[in-house]
Formats: structure tokens, sequence, C-alpha cells
């Protein structure tokens, strides 16, 4: 917790594998809830007030990479990993089944998934794209509504770190 301009420790928790990643925006504010990544695929919910895990799933064969939450009041996280799969979660319900998943082709060269964002609809009930940066400068963005990529390009050198910034065609 913060202390005037200290920070003083309130708590601990010990985690079986080491944290790769996380994001704060699981839900709602109030939720106080932390999703995190780990070197072993797996994507857990912690409660921050009391640190104890949630849930948990083993969400990519490899390093869980990156996460990201569709916004305060969505439901939806995005993870990317060393597997190079894109996946959408509910967390609402993590024993079931990614509500989409992207997976290289067939055939296809995997490449490592390292950050990925994603834009929610304007009530935060959906996510309607998720962008995904790769260890090869890939950048692509992915239509969640349509099942399909809206764009791709590539760059010289992996890309670590997008956003989506909101907003709308008819802003200034």
């Amino acid at each position: 917790s913060l202390n005037g301009r200290e920070v003083v420790e309130s708590g601990s928790a010990l985690v079986e594998n080491s944290l790769r990643c996380c994001t704060l925006e699981t839900g709602q504010v109030s939720d106080r809830q932390v999703a995190t990544g780990d070197f072993s695929g797996h994507l857990a919910i912690w409660d921050l007030e009391t640190l104890a895990q949630e849930k948990s799933v083993k969400a990519h064969s490899d390093v869980l990479t990156c996460v990201a939450g569709s916004g305060f009041g969505s439901s939806q996280i995005v993870t990317g990993g060393r597997d190079g799969e894109l996946k959408l979660w509910d967390t609402r319900s993590l024993d079931s089944p990614p509500s989409l998943r992207m997976a290289p082709e067939a055939g296809q060269a995997r490449k490592q998934c390292w950050t990925v964002a994603s834009s929610a609809l304007e009530d935060h009930s959906t996510s309607n794209y998720i962008t995904a940066g790769f260890d090869n400068g890939d950048i692509k963005v992915f239509d969640v509504r349509n099942s399909k990529i809206a764009w791709e390009t590539s760059l010289s050198r992996g890309v670590s770190k997008l956003s989506i910034l909101s907003g709308s065609a008819d802003d200034s």
C-alpha cells in the first residue's frame, strides 16, 4: 500500500511458477483482481485483497508471454504465448475453452507472441479487436466479431509493446 510517498508491503504470496506478465484490467474495478501469466503457460486470476489465487487454467503449451484485459468492466482477457497462439478468455468461466483461438496454420513457423492489446465495445461486453506483436516483427489486428485478420504488417524487428486507442472515425 502507499503510505504518503513510501511503498509499504502489505502482504505476499508464494507462486508455484515464476510469473512472466500481468494485467489489472480483469473486470470491474471493484473486483480488485490481477490476471497473471507464468513460465509454465498458466493464466491465473488473483484477489488483490487476500492474495489468493481464485482461478487458473493451462492456457498455453509453453510460456504465457503476454496478457491484456479488454478494459475495466469487461470479463475478457487475451493471452499470447511462446507457442505462437493468441486466445480470448472469459474470466467468469476459465474452465471452459477459450472463446477464440488463433494459431499458426499447419506447416507455418511458430512465432513467439510478445505483446497483445484488446479493445472493448462501449458497453465493455465484448472485444472488438485484438492486436498482437511477434518476435519476428509481425503485427496483426484481429477482428473478433468476424474471426479474421483485419490488418497486418511486418517490421524489421520484434514488437514488444502495442496499445489500442479508443475513438471513432468521427473523432477529430
